[in-house]
């Protein structure tokens, strides 16, 4: 039985809403900022602090007040200074510190924005930023003394290493952060994962390690600006900045773990590992929600990578006794071995210009140059090296057992060394940016 009553009382009812709705008054009131620090057209450099100083005022109540330095495009190149008000009028004095020592030369924007919730104002006021010429600081060792006990070092003023921090426990991975003067590295079952200062000498953060079925937890990090990618033997890979916050996580792929990471323009790429197998593949995750692009079957342990181009990487391997070079295409999906060290399996590699690389494999050094692809011997007598190119004078930081020589890449002659108490586990170099 229909009741109409009913009908008109509920449309008479949604009528009203609508009225009294659209009655409710508009906030037209934008939010008016007073900028009075810094003056438009100030020269600052990396390390420098920008003084801010400027006044916030709406009819509203303020919901943030904001000051970021941003490029061209507007997009934030450092932290911002942000405050929530809760009050209609705020006076902002602060300071913005330019910690970002890799921050390219040029014209940038500090962008005073203020909001009420509803509306939003943006002033500008133009600076420049002077760059500064990249330098070598000094090279940084991770040294194994003993069962379960690291050591980390790096070189004084005069040259001498000395030893910076070390810890009872394993050891999976290490690696620095030039932009923010910052090392990383993690065990694998025992040790947490841990930020250090290089420049204050200190702990700033960790990530516990924690037990799992396997006895597994960290595999492997690597840092790539703004990220330190972190693989887990959950399946995923973690990206987080530098405070320790996670910006990233990929995908899992079921029943594997990433053995290497590595970061490409808009891409995470993985070498990953079957748990139960040796079977191996290669992922390509995206940075943006870390969604599965790509799954590449791969027939050879993958050691490092490199770039080889707008959309294409280098994947360097052992593949049985043989070293091998692949490139894979990410327009493509393909995966092809173009290059093969008979024999020799490559233990480290490292670029030194867009199209050279240095390859420790078997006892030898390589210069592989991926435009002609050819790999050059270059000398022998490093077994199981580990190489890092110092790309500024053209010279190899190579660790072979517990030494680490200093070696010169056009000839392979090595006139500098330095003996440790351990074996060597890691070399990093830290530059100024």
């Amino acid at each position: 039985m229909k009741r109409p009553g009913i009908l008109y009382f509920f449309l008479f009812a949604v009528n009203l809403t609508v009225i009294f709705s659209c009655n409710e008054p508009k906030d037209e009131v934008w939010p008016e900022i007073i900028i009075n620090q810094p003056d438009a057209n100030r020269f600052y450099s990396p390390g420098d602090t920008i003084t801010l100083e400027a006044d916030f005022s709406d009819d509203a109540t303020l919901s943030f007040v904001k000051v970021a330095l941003v490029d061209t495009y507007n997009h934030p190149v450092l932290a911002p200074v942000s405050i929530s008000p809760a009050a209609s009028q705020y006076h902002l004095g602060a300071e913005l510190v330019i910690d970002d020592a890799s921050l390219k030369g040029g014209s940038y924007n500090l962008q005073f924005q203020a909001s009420d919730g509803v509306n939003t104002t943006s002033k500008y006021v133009k600076v420049n930023i002077d760059e500064i010429d990249r330098e070598l600081l000094y090279p940084v060792v991770v040294t194994s003394e003993g069962t379960n006990h690291v050591r980390i070092l790096r070189t004084d003023s005069t040259g001498v290493f000395r030893s910076i921090y070390m810890y009872q426990g394993d050891y999976a991975a290490s690696d620095v952060s030039n932009a923010f003067g910052l090392l990383f590295f993690s065990g694998k079952t025992m040790a947490d994962l841990q930020a250090f200062s290089l420049a204050e000498n200190k702990s700033l953060w960790s990530v516990p390690c924690e037990q799992s079925s396997t006895g597994h937890w960290f595999e492997m990090l690597a840092y790539y600006y703004p990220w330190l990618l972190v693989s887990q033997y959950d399946g995923y890979v973690r990206g987080y900045d530098r405070y320790g916050v996670q910006q990233f996580k990929s995908q899992p792929v079921a029943n594997n773990f990433a053995e290497q990471v590595y970061m490409m323009q808009d891409y995470v790429i993985a070498g990953m590992k079957e748990y139960s197998t040796d079977n191996r593949q290669l992922a390509v995750f995206h940075v943006s929600g870390g969604k599965l692009l790509d799954l590449q079957p791969l027939d050879f342990l993958p050691v490092g990578f490199g770039k080889a181009g707008t959309n294409k990487v280098i994947v360097f391997g052992n593949e049985g006794s043989d070293g091998v070079i692949a490139i894979y295409d990410l327009n493509e999906s393909t995966l092809p071995v173009i290059n093969r060290l008979k024999g020799e399996n490559i233990s480290s590699v490292d670029m030194m210009s867009d199209n050279v690389f240095y390859l420790s494999a078997g006892n030898e050094l390589y210069r592989y140059t991926y435009l002609i692809n050819s790999a050059f011997p270059l000398a022998s007598g490093y077994g199981n090296g580990k190489i890092v190119c110092e790309n500024l004078s053209e010279q190899l930081y190579v660790a072979s057992g517990s030494t680490l020589f200093l070696v010169n890449a056009q000839d392979g002659s090595a006139d500098t060394s330095w003996q440790f108490n351990g074996e060597i586990l890691d070399v990093h170099l830290l530059y100024n940016k």
